[in-house]
């Protein structure tokens, strides 16, 4: 069992490293998307080793992964507001849109200048302190934290209507859930649901969120000072077909609740 969790967890930082040794300028979308996916795998793995091996310093060992998640998650963000304003907005000389090019350029940037420290150093030496951690580890303690885990996402769904503000921890359980609990299947299989049947519910999830992430940052720019009557005006309009999207979506996640338990 320990030397599964070390394959894996090797396996995982592989990945990531290998994203990270690519040449910035010519990634894509979906480039920083694989390397946010890797660090959420490698960050449940962590969540379950804490859970196994109390001396294990999670926060610590995670610090250079949560560094490169944030950076990425900015860069992600803009990603998916692009798309979605595309979507709302024909006027290619829609303000928010020029915004959003500079953000781009300007978190590009940060991840180019955070590949230039040790960044890639600091990630071996915390893996060396993880895979330590996994010697100390039990083979039933990972049912135990699944079943747990399990439990607290079926809290969420056993609500008739799923709120506004529960959605997001409720897509974070599951993605820890799944990502363990796909990863270690050879140690652990699935005794809950099937994976399509998570995927399939996390990605539901994952549209609502990406709806609020864009909703929340145009309401912020709308707030700033310095746009005219007009601008306004059309931020609104845009601000009200994603508000509509949005309660579309978490109807759907509601109906669906219902299948998925």
């Amino acid at each position: 069992m320990k030397r599964q969790l070390k394959k894996y967890l090797q396996k995982r930082v592989g990945k990531l490293i290998g994203l990270l040794n690519e040449i910035p300028g010519k990634c894509s979308v979906d480039y920083f998307h694989s390397i946010r996916i890797e660090i959420k795998r490698i960050k449940a793995l962590f969540k379950l080793i804490d859970f196994s091996c109390h001396h294990f310093p999670r926060k610590k060992v995670f610090e250079p992964f949560k560094q490169i998640f944030a950076i990425t998650g900015k860069i992600r963000e803009v990603h998916v507001e692009q798309l979605l304003v595309t979507e709302y907005v024909a006027a290619t000389n829609f303000k928010y849109k020029t915004v959003l090019d500079r953000n781009l350029q300007r978190h590009h940037l940060g991840f180019e200048e955070l590949l230039k420290t040790n960044i890639l150093k600091r990630i071996v030496r915390r893996v060396a302190n993880a895979e330590e951690a996994i010697e100390s580890m039990r083979k039933k303690n990972l049912s135990v934290y699944l079943t747990r885990v399990r439990k607290k996402i079926e809290k969420y769904l056993n609500h008739d209507q799923l709120r506004e503000d529960k959605v997001h921890k409720l897509r974070t359980l599951l993605k820890e859930y799944y990502y363990n609990q796909k990863g270690l299947k050879d140690i652990v299989p699935f005794e809950w649901c099937s994976a399509k049947k998570m995927e399939l519910f996390q990605k539901l999830l994952g549209k609502w969120h990406d709806q609020q992430v864009a909703f929340n940052h145009l309401t912020a720019f709308a707030a700033l000072k310095g746009h005219t009557p007009q601008y306004i005006g059309e931020v609104r309009i845009v601000l009200e077909k994603m508000a509509i999207k949005k309660a579309q979506i978490l109807n759907k996640i509601n109906f669906r609740i219902k299948k998925f338990l």
